[in-house]
């Protein structure tokens, strides 16, 4: 669908601000996925969106497009660099509207709707320290340059045999589809019924719309000319449009919903075949699952051709509607047609491991195996309506079993660990409800396993040791772990969480048993989410800033799966590592009549603290007359805190070169500090 989306996870929260569509667009939008996995409930949430502007047709940044936006009720306003990116920072909790502009003449924007909202996932999260999150949102805007022409002709057909040009019929380019504005472009057909478009958005096609005509009393139906090619720097000629008297009843040339898949906030859209009479119009809009009819906002276009539909109510998903329009031409001919209209489907059941396939119940559920139930789009795990149940069944009563809820695959995913282990040969009962980020939209599981029959399931692996645990530093990957081999275990399965974006625990590693190894080991890569900073020049840097991982271990068979191991704690334990030092200048000022500030610059080989200062001193190595004195250290945090420079004062008619710049304690963002001093002579 070339339309763009508004998010249903939009219309669960309050809108901060929605500024006037008045840009132009040139996407085909993506939904973006919602909710957070990794943040607890009542997290503190700041957010970020940022993104490159582009040419839609070259794909070349473009330096100064401005992006506006509402915070607090005061118009804010951010450039693209030269590079086209933009970044807007610190923002509340809410819906917020983006506004592109650039050069008229030469580009025109697009339109994005981009929540910062806890129900809404972002591209990447930053854990900050406490209960406090920054959420990090990548918005790309498309712009189109203004180069497209058109030149077409059309004529009104008298009869099977005769027509004469249409002139003075009015033309309209449609561009709704591509949500640009003014979405209508409209131009005359001269005395030969030609017609032209200059200075078009270069989208891939736009619909061609003829009005009605009337040519020696009578009148010429609307016509319409769907997905006309464009090219970029172009001007294309279609086939000629030709336009026929209208019929005595006003026919619907064209919809925007029969197709299906209507979006739950979208416009419902109709083009007549004659001029109606928008006060003789009545719009019933029903539901079979709804005792009253929705009450719509109806507008018209210009020549009365073009009607608009807008309910005032959200559409549910997976819903058929009936619409009912009662109207008449404004040459007083009645019109009535119903119309069906499908909204999108909404959240619905995929599968669970407690069927063998669809519909046939397992009965051999492993004892320590959790439940899993998929769905087709995202949920809100943190809606309070979700249920999740597990019901133990013994001589005709049930028992909760109660399970620790936790969620993955974009939120498609639940997963249920019971607490303790089921009991063998037992049947239990699943029941679960589940919500998506769309208001009152759910959907229901139910089911019954029964747990194997076998009772020896491995017992809690020993031996579980972290073997380089001691030289861990802020990027090591991979980890090296060993254990003792337990008899009868077919695979070992390696849980991990961190103290920072993922808390819960989540099977990362499945390791065949080596039997009859009496030692079993295993070289584990970290995937690649667990990273301090996405997208950094450092790589993957899982214990940066103090980050501590905990890994556990299981061992499993067909019975069912172990008790966790011991716990193994790993965290940066290596102090940073001076790998570079230049100087900017030189700290020879004999013959300055002023002080000279120059800086030496210290590159590390991971993060810093921005809090920490390192110990310095000199010691003269030059003038004995003179020892610098003044030095002050400075983060650079435009590269991550990865260097620092001493900002060094040298008076006039002094002489600094030679002495020694003496260092110590430069600390890393884990708190682990150097204590080997550092030197290095100033030239």
């Amino acid at each position: 669908m070339k339309k763009l989306q508004l998010l249903a996870s939009i219309l669960l929260i309050v809108i901060i601000a929605i500024l006037g569509i008045a840009f132009w667009g040139c996407e085909n939008p993506t939904d973006v996925t919602t909710s957070i996995e990794g943040a607890p409930g009542n997290a503190q949430l700041t957010g970020t969106i940022h993104g490159i502007v582009r040419d839609f047709v070259t794909t070349e940044p473009i330096e100064g497009a401005q992006i506006s936006y509402v915070q607090d009720s005061n118009v804010e306003t951010v450039s693209t660099n030269s590079q086209g990116y933009y970044s807007i920072d610190n923002l509340s909790i809410g819906t917020y509207d983006l506004e592109c502009t650039a050069n008229d003449t030469i580009h025109v924007g697009a339109s994005h709707i981009v929540t910062v909202s806890f129900y809404a996932g972002p591209d990447t999260m930053e854990y900050l320290g406490g209960n406090t999150y920054h959420l990090y949102y990548v918005e790309d805007i498309p712009l189109c340059p203004l180069t497209a022409g058109l030149n077409g002709q059309v004529y009104a057909a008298l009869d099977v045999e005769n027509s004469v040009p249409a002139a003075g019929a009015v033309v309209e380019a449609d561009f709704t589809d591509w949500m640009v504005h003014p979405a209508i472009f409209t131009t005359t057909a001269d005395a030969n019924g030609a017609f032209t478009f200059a200075n078009l958005p270069a989208t891939p096609n736009v619909d061609l719309r003829v009005l009605p005509f009337t040519y020696q009393n009578i009148t010429f139906a609307v016509n319409v000319m769907p997905n006309v090619a464009l090219v970029p720097s172009a001007t294309v000629e279609p086939q000629a449009i030709i336009i026929t008297p209208a019929a005595t009843t006003p026919a619907v040339v064209t919809n925007n919903f029969l197709a299906g898949n209507v979006e739950l906030d979208q416009n419902l859209i109709l083009t007549f075949s004659v001029a109606m009479d928008s006060n003789q119009t009545q719009v019933v809009l029903q539901s079979p699952n709804l005792p009253y009819s929705i009450a719509c906002a109806v507008t018209w276009d210009a020549a009365y051709v073009t009607m608009t539909i807008d309910p005032t109510l959200l559409l549910r998903p997976g819903v058929n509607y009936y619409l009912t329009v009662i109207s008449s031409s404004q040459a007083g001919a009645y019109f009535q047609e119903s119309f069906d209209i499908a909204t999108i489907p909404g959240i619905q059941f995929v599968q669970t491991n407690i069927e063998e396939y669809e519909g046939v119940q397992r009965t051999d559920f492993g004892l320590a195996e959790a439940i899993w139930v998929t769905f087709s789009q995202s949920a809100d795990p943190t809606n309070p309506d979700n249920d999740f149940q597990l019901w133990q069944n013994y001589q005709g009563y049930r028992y909760e079993v109660y399970c620790e809820v936790s969620w993955s695959n974009g939120n498609t995913t639940v997963t249920l660990t019971p607490l303790q282990p089921m009991i063998p040969n037992t049947w239990y009962d699943l029941d679960v409800d589940v919500y998506s980020t769309v208001p009152n939209d759910h959907a229901q599981y139910s089911g019954s396993f029964r747990t194997t029959d076998l009772a020896n399931a491995p017992l809690a692996p020993t031996g579980f040791t972290l073997l380089n645990a001691t030289s861990i530093n802020f990027d090591t990957n991979p980890l090296l772990f060993s254990w003792n081999t337990q008899e009868g275990v077919e695979n070992y399965h390696l849980y991990a969480r961190n103290d920072a974006e993922y808390p819960t625990w989540l099977k990362i590693e499945t390791i065949p048993s080596d039997y009859p190894n009496p030692q079993q080991s295993a070289t584990i890569w970290l995937p690649a989410f667990y990273d301090y900073l996405l997208g950094d020049p450092l790589g993957q840097t899982p214990f940066a800033n103090g980050t501590q991982m905990f890994f556990r271990l299981t061992a499993a068979n067909t019975a069912g799966e172990s008790e966790f191991s011991t716990e193994r704690i790993a965290q940066d334990v290596l102090a940073p590592i001076v790998f570079d030092i230049n100087q900017s200048g030189p700290a020879n000022n004999t013959f300055g009549s002023e002080a000279d500030t120059i800086w030496v610059d210290i590159g590390l080989n991971e993060y810093g603290e921005p809090t920490s200062t390192p110990t310095r001193w000199f010691v003269d190595g030059g003038d004995p007359t003179y020892t610098i004195d003044n030095a002050f250290w400075e983060w650079d945090s435009d590269n991550f805190n990865t260097s620092g420079s001493w900002r060094i004062v040298i008076p006039d008619s002094t002489d600094g070169s030679g002495d020694y710049l003496y260092m110590i304690g430069i600390e890393d963002n884990s708190g682990n500090s150097s204590a080997d001093t550092v030197s290095y002579q100033l030239w």
